[in-house]
């Protein structure tokens, strides 16, 4: 006999406390077993969850349906491996007397743990109170450090309790539950179910995808850029969109082609500038949109400043990167002192997403290779120019070059013409010889042949006539016998 909720009941839970209905709630036990400490609780902030039927429609990640594995427990645990399944008859036993009580559970994935349920269905037996709650990315973790998620008060209740995580801090693959004091006097502490939820990589991703979406609808938000082909992702560069109104190049003598340009360039920025104002900006949440640098247009040193402005430009992009990454801890506690007091259902966790880390990576990286996509098209045009310059200075000296590499090789393809026809001759002349010679020991070959089936032929005649002449010999031998034979036999019977 078991005592479970029934349909209509609905379980509070809490970060800090699970709580049942009050019908079901049991004082505890004022005698406390001798292993538990008398440590101070974090404080307790009640606040609703979904009830326990919300959790039957989410996936359990410590269930033995989907491979997840006690790892270890203490020394004086038995049936560790029935607190993975569903069956309430089925429990893990463990002593109360234990001075550490604990269980290690691989979870099937990587998920970020934001409830769990523990619960003891058994009559007669001791329930766990106090307990914490560790996790890690690995096993056995790092320096044998585990990350504590919680520290949590359980109700002395014959049912299953639901707990629910603030800050999971890490995306966890074990996890470690430690039980530190109990209630009542019985000599077991058994646990019959242990269920872990979560969210997945891949699903809080995409969780914090829809989220940025409804906050920023109107806003052009970094993905959207990666989406989007890189030679698509120009950044309003008139250049690139629309043919300004510009005279044509002219190179004069006294001008090198790399001033000239950069000359033509500077209207093209400051008109980019001019329309930039106007445009709507491009905001992005994770980082700064890329702008063009302001070039100073020195004669002295053209191509330098255009490398050192760019190199620049990244270099202010990286500070902003970090002055968010430093404005970051605030925003946590804010956030953390917002949830505290409404009802926010989850907060945000200090390790994020290895997907939306990849995306953010790739987007700073395409933007990176954009602007030098730019500057390496601006250097390709004014290496064509200079190379121009030089195909028309050298067009002769190459045609004159080409014409006589043509005669050249004539002259050498004449003498190769003349060296394979001498080759020739002398291949087939050493072919006839040894063909000649082939014939001439193949029919010497024929004769010997002929002389040896010859041969063959008189020693089997020879054979076939001695073989004859045996018989013969053996015939007369057996009638000379049989003959005596009959000639003995009258004889005996005259006698008689």
């Amino acid at each position: 006999m078991r005592s479970t909720a029934s349909e209509g009941e609905q379980i509070r839970t809490s970060p800090g406390l699970a709580t049942v209905p009050k019908e079901e709630q049991v004082a505890p036990s004022p005698n406390i077993a001798a292993d538990s400490d008398d440590e101070e609780l974090p404080p307790v902030h009640d606040k609703r969850q979904p009830d326990a039927k919300s959790l039957k429609d989410r996936f359990n990640y410590a269930s033995a349906d989907c491979a997840a594995v006690v790892l270890k427990a203490n020394r004086e645990a038995r049936g560790l491996t029935a607190i993975l399944n569903s069956k309430k008859d089925q429990y893990m036993l463990n002593d109360c007397s234990a001075r550490k009580k604990f269980v290690i559970v691989e979870l099937c994935e990587d998920i970020l743990i934001d409830t769990f349920v523990l619960g003891n269905y058994e009559f007669f037996s001791s329930t766990f109170k106090d307990f914490m709650v560790y996790a890690s990315d690995r096993y056995p973790p790092k320096n044998n450090q585990w990350t504590s998620i919680g520290h949590f008060q359980a109700f002395n209740s014959r049912d299953a309790q639901v707990f629910s995580v603030r800050d999971p801090k890490i995306w966890a693959k074990y996890v470690m539950v430690e039980f530190a004091t109990h209630y009542g006097q019985e000599f077991y502490c058994p646990l019959t179910v242990f269920k872990v939820y979560g969210a997945t990589q891949m699903e809080q991703y995409r969780k914090e995808e829809e989220e940025e979406d409804l906050l920023e609808p109107a806003t052009l938000t970094v993905d959207t850029l990666a989406g989007t082909p890189l030679l698509d992702y120009q950044l309003r560069l008139p250049y690139y969109h629309q043919k300004p109104q510009h005279k044509p190049l002219h190179i004069a003598g006294s001008v090198s082609p790399v001033k000239a340009y950069l000359q033509d360039m500077q209207g093209l920025v400051n008109e980019y500038q001019v329309q930039d104002r106007s445009e709507p900006t491009v905001v992005s949440k994770t980082t700064p949109m890329p702008r063009v640098p302001n070039l100073p247009w020195d004669q002295s040193n053209n191509v330098q400043s255009v490398d050192m402005d760019i190199k620049d430009d990244y270099d202010e992009d990286d500070d902003e990167d970090d002055e968010d990454s430093d404005e970051e801890p605030e925003d946590k506690k804010s956030t953390d002192e917002s949830n505290a007091e409404g009802p926010v259902p989850h907060a945000p966790h200090g390790q994020e997403s290895i997907f939306k880390t990849i995306m953010r990576r790739l987007a700073r990286v395409e933007r990176n290779i954009t602007l030098a996509y730019h500057y390496l098209e601006e250097q390709h045009m004014i290496f064509n120019l200079v190379l121009q310059q030089v195909e028309l200075n050298n067009l002769a000296t190459m045609q004159l070059a080409i014409d006589q590499l043509n005669h050249t090789t004539a002259k050498q393809m004449q003498s190769l013409t003349a060296l394979s026809e001498e080759v020739w001759r002398a291949i087939l002349y050493d072919l006839e010889e040894y063909q000649q010679k082939t014939q001439t020991e193949t029919s010497e070959m024929a004769s010997r042949l002929e002389f040896l089936a010859e041969e063959v032929l008189f020693e089997k005649r020879m054979n076939i006539a001695q073989l004859v002449l045996l018989l013969t010999i053996v015939v007369m031998i057996a009638v000379n016998k049989v003959v005596t034979k009959l000639a003995l036999i009258p004889e005996s019977k005259k006698e008689k």
